[in-house]
């Protein structure tokens, strides 16, 4: 008995040798399969090609990303990707019979996805295709790998190529306004239609000082903490949609912009943003109906922005004094 028992250990020994003998010769199938990077972080810049020839390159720079080395990215368009590069997982390697439909679906609906760390090295490259018949997984191929996969992301259901492809629109960031308080060195905010309540706040030695821009105007006392309690409204101030630029310019062809925002930052950089109402009713002195406006900017960007979120930048000279 013990003889048996002294047999067995030594061919499971062999056994184990054996295996782990191939396991080190051979190369890693598994690697194939392996599509997730374990830290986000260690991807400074993605590239990704759709089926349209569309080409979104997405470079890191400190705690944000820039677009096609041009544009700011949108913040929740870039955590979802990184979201799904650091989570996405095999779910099904399919069978020979299912090929034909993952190599077609690949190649008509793929996005050619590369992940670089900050010394340019690549991290994972991979074509990811559409959705599964029931939306639960992706199809995929590693680059250089034969076998196609199904992927998805642990506990979440959805389209997940959506997040590698989207309109160049969409990956823009849609902030207007993103200056603290300190940034701002200079600002005007001009009513053409009102040029009584246009205004400039000027950094001077640290203080905040208000002057309108109508010399006749002669406002009182100023009120404590007015300027910086309005300053701080353009911490993050966001569009609801970017529009074509000069669609947006045909549509205001010889309109007067209801205000003009000139800001200049500390830094030497220079924003210029006019809103033009859109009108909801032929009566354009009922301005309580204007809910939308078309913002267009010095840099050739135009928006469409709800005055919900803007109103609290639409204050008058009147508003820093005492009455």
């Amino acid at each position: 008995m013990k003889r048996i028992g002294l047999a067995l250990l030594v061919i499971l020994l062999l056994i184990f040798l054996i295996w782990n003998g191939y396991r080190d010769a051979s190369p890693d199938i598994a690697a194939e399969f392996r599509y997730k990077v374990e830290d986000v972080r260690d991807v400074a810049r993605i590239e990704l090609l759709d089926h349209f020839g569309q080409e979104i390159a997405l470079k890191r720079n400190g705690d944000y990303w820039i677009l096609n080395d041009s544009f700011r990215v949108r913040d929740n368009a870039i955590s979802n990707l990184l979201d799904a590069i650091g989570r996405i997982e095999l779910q099904v390697i399919p069978g020979a019979q299912a090929l034909n439909t993952l190599v077609k679906d690949l190649t008509t609906h793929g996005v050619r996805t590369r992940l670089y760390d900050k010394d340019n090295q690549l991290l994972k490259g991979y074509v990811i295709g559409g959705s599964t018949p029931d939306d639960r997984g992706n199809y995929i191929i590693m680059e250089g790998a034969d076998r196609p996969a199904v992927v998805h992301i642990p506990g979440w259901e959805g389209v997940l190529q959506t997040r590698y492809s989207m309109p160049l629109k969409d990956w823009k960031d849609r902030i207007i306004f993103r200056s603290g308080v300190d940034e701002i060195e200079e600002l005007a905010v001009t009513y053409p239609e009102q040029e009584e309540s246009s205004f400039v706040i000027r950094s001077r030695n640290g203080k905040l000082v208000v002057s309108p821009q109508n010399d006749s105007h002669s406002p009182g006392p100023s009120r404590e903490g007015a300027a910086e309690a309005y300053l701080r409204s353009y911490g993050s101030v966001g569009a609801e949609e970017i529009l074509p630029y000069d669609a947006v310019l045909k549509a205001i062809q010889g309109q007067t912009p209801f205000v003009t925002f000139d800001l200049r930052k500390t830094n030497g950089e220079e924003q210029v943003v006019k809103l033009f109402p859109i009108q909801v009713t032929a009566d354009v002195a009922v301005r309580d109906r204007i809910e939308r406006f078309y913002a267009v900017t010095d840099r050739k960007e135009a928006y469409l922005v709800q005055q919900l979120v803007f109103k609290d930048l639409f204050w008058g000279i009147d508003s820093f004094f005492q009455e």
